[in-house]
């Protein structure tokens, strides 16, 4: 029962901000594929920066920021993290 109580809930939070950060799905899947257009991957861009597969897939997702980790993965797909993630940088284009 947990379980499924879990999965709804995750399912009805997925795209909804939860306080300052908006989790997106389509996004991370849209870095993941065009990571693999240029043969790479989100573990590729981790073993580079350091740290575990699961520590940028948690930044790519929305789920956690990291500056570093996000200019990582917007300069292996030749973007930069305000055009993958708008919203996270919300602030800074205003001032």
């Amino acid at each position: 029962m947990f379980r499924r109580d879990w999965e709804q809930c995750y399912q009805a939070i997925r795209g909804m901000r939860i306080g300052l950060i908006v989790l997106d799905e389509k996004t991370h899947l849209w870095i993941k594929q065009a990571l693999a257009a240029k043969g790479s991957s989100l573990g590729q861009v981790a073993r580079s920066e350091g740290v575990a597969t699961s520590t940028v897939s948690i930044v790519s997702r929305g789920y956690r920021r990291s500056r570093r980790l996000e200019l990582a993965i917007a300069k292996a797909v030749d973007s930069t993290p305000q055009t993958l993630w708008p919203d996270r940088y919300i602030q800074e284009q205003e001032n």
